[in-house]
């Protein structure tokens, strides 16, 4: 992705993805107590808990643990494109974004 920047990636994107990755792997460390995990072995059980982990531990509000999921999910899809991964863990998974009022928004800006 690095070498696409500027050629259909931003640095924000790879900023985006960078911070995901960082989110995956601390969740990885502190569910399995392990530094990496078979990207062949995710399962929806371990999008459940990291969705859980996220909200918990991370205490994100709801549309930003969306966000970091959906990255995730990008990068899952190609991994399942490539065959890596057999099965969609994110085919049972659904996330629904809170609608935010816009007067709300205003009055914090």
């Amino acid at each position: 992705m690095k070498a696409l920047i500027g050629n259909g990636y931003t640095e924000a994107t790879l900023e985006r993805f960078n911070i995901t990755k960082n989110h995956v792997t601390a969740f990885i460390k502190f569910k399995y107590n392990a530094g990496d995990f078979e990207f062949a072995d995710l399962n929806f059980e371990f999008i459940k808990d990291f969705e859980f982990y996220l909200r918990s531990v991370m205490k994100f509000a709801n549309n930003t643990k969306l966000k970091y999921i959906s990255n995730f999910k990008k990068i899952v899809i190609r991994a399942i494109d490539r065959e890596i991964i057999i099965k969609d863990p994110f085919r049972s998974f659904k996330g629904k974004k809170t609608k935010i009022a816009k007067n709300l928004y205003l009055q914090k800006n």
